[in-house]
């Protein structure tokens, strides 16, 4: 990256997820950015509660009470598991400690107590984190995505040692928030790449936050 570059998008980052029907591409010229894709495999596969039973450490008791009273009905019980673990992994990927971080550390709720809005806050081991951003996403009818941003500062040190510019002042870093999230372009692989065969039952999606300009 030369000067310039580094000098309009310090931080430039990027997060990729792909699962059941999708790959996605989520990135911040700014901000410390995470994508998490989920597709609904369990659905009709076994009981909610015996697929719910095999995560049962990773949420806090909190977050079960969403899961739980999203019933009775088995649908929205599974989405907001997939909501929540969405959530979760887009944090921890826009930190950049991915596996080595045990979920039940981050607890989200809803502020606004209504479990299916797009405003979500985030605790760690208690502590608000109000500096953070989650904008939750449905794709289709049986995918969920995340797109998380947060603060450089808050960077593991060795995803820190590539950005550029660590500090940012509570303006700036307000103002790269508060952008909106752009949709998600969905595209086929055959529109990426030519001479590839038949591929358009897989999607691609990406989706770039507005301060790039772009």
């Amino acid at each position: 990256m030369n000067t310039l570059e580094k000098t309009a998008f310090p931080n430039l980052n990027f997060s990729v997820s792909h699962h059941g029907a999708f790959v996605a591409l989520a990135s911040d010229p700014l901000c410390l950015v995470g994508l998490d894709v989920m597709a609904d495999e369990a659905r009709g596969q076994e009981l909610p509660e015996q697929f719910l039973n095999n995560f049962t450490s990773y949420f806090t008791e909190l977050e079960w009470k969403h899961i739980a009273n999203a019933g009775p009905e088995t649908g929205p019980m599974l989405d907001q598991f997939y909501r929540f673990w969405c959530l979760k992994e887009s944090y921890t990927k826009a930190v950049g400690i991915g596996l080595h971080f045990e979920f039940e550390r981050a607890e989200f709720y809803y502020p606004n107590g209504d479990p299916w809005s797009n405003t979500v806050h985030l605790r760690i081991d208690g502590e608000e984190k109000r500096k953070w951003h989650f904008d939750i996403q449905r794709l289709g009818t049986d995918h969920w995505a995340c797109v998380a941003r947060g603060p450089p500062a808050e960077a593991a040190e060795s995803f820190k040692k590539t950005l550029s510019k660590i500090k940012l002042d509570t303006a700036t870093l307000n103002l790269a928030l508060e952008l909106q999230i752009k949709p998600f372009s969905f595209l086929s692989i055959s529109d990426l790449i030519s001479d590839m065969g038949n591929h358009d039952s897989i999607s691609f999606l990406s989706s770039m936050s507005a301060a790039t300009g772009s």
